[in-house]
């Protein structure tokens, strides 16, 4: 039982741990960029009325659940550690895995925050999923956006894989049915590109995979 709270204790310790870097450096680092364009930034202004993107109302809603989901999730679980029920509640709502996995779960974890802290800033105009775009339309095309085209789609896949092998919590698998609708939502996003930067977006694609590195 001891060795069941202090593991718990330790994956709550750095998933806590992670989300209170993220929340410190990236208003660090988005200060530091400013006003400034970065790198493979590349730049249109908006001409008319807004571009929309047209895709069906349950892909958003499926890629909301799956990214809001993995974060609910470990809220609870941190929740139910401190509390003390998790050792109670873990033989019904999770599976043990090897503690090597654990640990490239944590990990995982905070290579995700990482990750997500360069696709801010490389992307000065990151919104979630379809709002209307402010101001000028800006593609990004550096940093972690030279190797995929949906970066943050991408971590937060990592993000729900990861705090699975961190916690071995069941209901990940439930929010993991979300990502089922990324593809439909990838593809109105890309459309909308192609209408807005035309054989910029297309060469950018040529170069690029979509969702994971080398694929």
């Amino acid at each position: 039982m001891v060795r069941v709270i202090l593991e718990a204790e330790t994956i709550t310790l750095g998933f806590v741990g992670a989300v209170f870097v993220f929340g410190l450096v990236l208003p660090v680092v988005l200060r530091f960029r400013g006003d400034r364009l970065p790198n493979g930034s590349v730049v249109k202004e908006r001409e008319g009325t807004v571009i929309d993107l047209a895709s069906p109302r349950w892909a958003k809603v499926g890629v909301v659940f799956a990214m809001s989901g993995s974060i609910v999730v470990g809220i609870l679980y941190v929740t139910l550690v401190l509390l003390g029920f998790w050792s109670e509640t873990a033989p019904y709502l999770a599976i043990s895995l090897p503690t090597w996995l654990n640990w490239v779960g944590l990990v995982g974890i905070w290579a995700q925050m990482v990750w997500g802290i360069s696709v801010m800033y490389y992307n000065v105009n990151y919104i979630p999923l379809s709002f209307p775009i402010p101001n000028r339309y800006v593609l990004a095309t550096g940093g972690p956006y030279r190797i995929v085209r949906h970066p943050m789609y991408f971590a937060y896949i990592i993000l729900n894989v990861s705090l699975f092998l961190a916690t071995g919590f069941l209901l990940l698998g439930v929010v993991a049915l979300g990502w089922l609708a990324v593809r439909r939502q990838i593809a109105a996003e890309e459309a909308a590109m192609l209408v807005i930067f035309g054989e910029v977006y297309e060469e950018y694609m040529s170069r690029t995979s979509q969702l994971f590195p080398l694929m």
